[in-house]
């Protein structure tokens, strides 16, 4: 009779838990509509590509795939939500860089992230490309602003996205490896800095790849070097850091999937699976390369250790700096 009884209340909680709302098989994932959170608002490199995932992610599973896009507080307020979400696949996070490794270096986090947020897959690297303004400066190569900088101390400055952003610590690894001593002008994004370069305010700039293209190729910033290990398929004239002579600004931007912790381990693999199928779509990748987007798909103990690498190396760059935020 006692086996009977274990056996009928195993049941009668499967059926309860099947029937509660989000919780179901793996292999149905999805049946209704995802949200992905962006930690950044509308417009910009970060929204092309969400998008542009959302998309083909829609086409894949004949589901809508939507882009909630929640800025401010360095990316901690949209981390927060998708770290507070329910764990069954209907709201992942597409956090960058900046929040995921640079911020916990340097302010204490609403939630644990290594406790509270799952890591799905790497989407994509975006090198931070520097440029300089054709209205205030001669220089064409690294070589030469390097050698500008330190024949007239302090008399160059460069425009970052703001204290802590990626940007600024490409600028504070510059000035580490070159011994040169350049202005840091923080602006409150990147539009802001664009601006003003484009104006001749300022000298210098690093923004993504993407945002920086249609100048580039208008010939009003010229571009000096890519952050990356290797060359922009959109930009294949323009070196890298340690093809220009200065190794060790190897400093990409990058973009990563995020799910709350407790998602169950064949739910992951699942949602992994599927948007790693979309980011090796012949047609997307073409269209945001050409963009200046690298699109990259890592495992989950991949993704993992990349962040703690990426959090350790630019932590010992802003540490160095005496970087804070605003």
């Amino acid at each position: 009779m006692s086996s009977r009884v274990v056996r009928l209340a195993s049941s009668l909680t499967l059926l309860l838990l099947f029937a509660l709302p989000g919780v179901g098989r793996a292999d149905e994932w999805p049946s209704r509509t995802v949200h992905i959170v962006l930690t950044f608002p509308p417009g910009g490199p970060s929204d092309l590509l969400a998008r542009a995932l959302a998309q083909k992610l829609s086409e894949q599973t004949k589901q809508s795939v939507v882009i909630d896009n929640r800025p401010g507080g360095s990316g901690l307020i949209g981390n927060d939500l998708v770290a507070k979400a329910a764990p069954d696949g209907y709201m992942l996070g597409l956090p960058s860089a900046g929040s995921m490794s640079i911020v916990p270096n340097l302010l204490p986090l609403p939630y644990d992230r290594d406790r509270d947020l799952l890591p799905i897959t790497l989407v994509a690297r975006v090198p931070e490309i520097v440029v300089v303004s054709p209205k205030t400066m001669q220089a064409t190569t690294l070589a030469e602003v390097v050698a500008y900088a330190k024949a007239h101390p302090g008399a160059l400055n460069f425009g970052s996205t703001g204290n802590g952003s990626p940007v600024h610590l490409v600028l504070e690894r510059i000035k580490q490896l070159a011994g040169v001593d350049i202005v840091h002008v923080p602006y409150r994004g990147a539009a802001l800095a664009l601006t003003d370069i484009l104006a001749g305010q300022i000298d210098m700039t690093a923004a993504d790849a993407p945002g920086l293209l249609p100048y580039i190729k208008a010939g009003t910033l010229r571009p000096i070097a890519n952050s990356d290990t290797v060359r922009l398929p959109a930009l294949p004239d323009v070196p890298t850091f340690a093809e220009a002579g200065l190794p060790g600004v190897e400093m990409v931007n990058w973009y990563v999937l995020i799910a709350p912790h407790g998602l169950p381990p064949a739910l992951a693999a699942r949602i992994h699976d599927t948007v790693a199928t979309a980011l090796r779509d012949p047609g997307l990748n073409a269209t945001l390369s050409a963009q200046g987007l690298a699109l990259t798909v890592t495992s989950q103990p991949e993704t993992a250790a990349w962040i703690q690498s990426e959090t350790k190396k630019w932590g010992d760059v802003a540490r160095a700096a005496h970087v804070k935020l605003d």
